[in-house]
């Protein structure tokens, strides 16, 4: 069988596609990109809720969850739904200082309330919370804000790490056992470890890994704050933190770091979402690095972000069954609206196989389908161009919101 056109369709954009035999080029209708699909987040969900909203997440069945005062919405990404259940208790108060976790133990949602040491679990098939002075008024000092927090399955328990309040970055370590319901400030050799808050985390084997962050030496927030670019482990078991090192940081010297980060098991590489601190209406973008070296690299395109200290929430996911990282982002304005967002980009990475060297009838469907694998993202800045003029319009249009950015690979 004689080829006599080739047209690879492995781009992204563009009414017209070259062959590479003849040197020629074809028009196309309606074209849907696949390579567009690992390349650039993809809004796929944005709300508007009164009043504070909380963020957990099942990435084993890729859900997220989002806790506002009277309902839990349960977003799944595979088919891109929506579940609500109202909360048996009626409305609760949630604030800026609570904050939401996902139990991979029980397959329940914890909140806790760091400062007041207090927590409650919801049982997501009835809406029924098991202890309502979690959310009661009591007010106090609060120097929990903004902390990182993991869920450690090995020991039940859910491991917070500094934060923010009283003008003051803490770098406390704190353990929330939910077997026995005890609050531990564990001792540490802070020393690595200074005070900060807008940090990324994620748990990986026994440590707990640190990225970034905002903070100063003393903890004072007049006293030469700045961004922090290290890379720092804490060991679950020793209660040890180790300075892995400084990142090659190409992004901005105000970086700072979404609080979830995402550790791939198979290679030992890290992703984050990082933006620009003195910057209200930014952007998030997604870092990758390793946990062995200090080079790191900004992958796909930009989504774009409004950071108010407090204010502001940015987590990333990812659901190993779909291969999609997500992107969630969300902004309470002085409405006392909470605007969420969602994105969501597929992802291509995963444990290495055998190469499979394609054959003659492979290779020639694949250049009639356009599938293409790919070792790594490239950027597309025309593609990032035409997006985030056409973003900015929407954001405009709701306001603020509180969104999720899907990012199949």
């Amino acid at each position: 069988m004689q080829l006599f056109s080739h047209f690879p369709l492995n781009q992204c954009g563009g009414n017209t596609t070259s062959d590479v035999l003849k040197h020629t080029q074809a028009i196309l209708k309606n074209p849907n990109w696949i390579l567009c699909r690992h390349q650039n987040w993809n809004l796929n969900f944005s709300s508007i809720t009164e009043g504070v909203q909380l963020v957990a997440s099942n990435e084993e069945k890729g859900i997220i969850y989002l806790l506002n005062e009277t309902a839990v919405l349960s977003y799944d990404a595979q088919d891109n739904t929506i579940r609500k259940t109202p909360y048996k208790s009626g409305k609760i108060d949630l604030t800026l200082a609570h904050r939401a976790i996902y139990n991979t133990n029980d397959n329940q949602i914890y909140i806790y309330a760091a400062d007041k040491e207090l927590y409650s679990y919801l049982n997501l098939e009835t809406g029924k919370w098991n202890n309502l002075e979690t959310f009661s008024k009591k007010t106090g000092k609060l120097i929990f804000q903004k902390h990182n927090n993991v869920f450690n399955p090995s020991d039940n328990s859910i491991y917070m790490l500094g934060g923010y309040g009283q003008y003051k970055y803490n770098n406390i370590v704190r353990k929330l056992n939910l077997t026995d319901s005890t609050w531990t400030n564990l001792p540490t050799n802070d020393s690595i470890f200074k005070p900060r808050y807008l940090a990324g985390s994620a748990i990986f084997k026994d440590s707990i890994y640190i990225l970034g962050g905002y903070g100063s030496a003393s903890g004072s927030q007049v006293t030469n704050p700045r961004s922090y670019s290290s890379l720092i482990a804490f060991s679950i078991k020793s209660k040890r933190f180790k300075h892995k090192f400084n990142i090659i940081n190409p992004f901005s010297n105000d970086m700072i770091v979404a609080n979830k980060m995402w550790i791939n098991p198979d290679n030992r590489d890290y992703f984050a979402l990082v933006s620009d601190k003195i910057k209200y209406e930014g952007y998030l973008k997604l870092l990758k690095g390793n946990l062995d070296n200090n080079n790191v690299t900004i992958l796909g395109d930009s989504i774009p972000f409004k950071f108010l200290d407090v204010k502001s929430v940015a987590n990333l996911y990812y659901f190993p069954n779909q291969k999609k990282l997500v992107a969630y982002n969300s902004f309470l304005n002085k409405k006392n609206i909470i605007i969420c967002i969602l994105n969501i980009i597929i992802c291509i990475f995963g444990k290495q196989t055998k190469k499979h060297i394609m054959t003659k009838q492979e290779k020639y469907l694949d250049s009639l389908t356009g599938a293409v694998i790919l070792n790594q993202l490239a950027l597309n800045f025309n593609e990032d161009l035409k997006y985030t003029k056409f973003y900015k319009h929407e954001l405009k249009k709701s306001l603020n919101n509180q969104q999720f950015y899907l990012w199949k690979h």
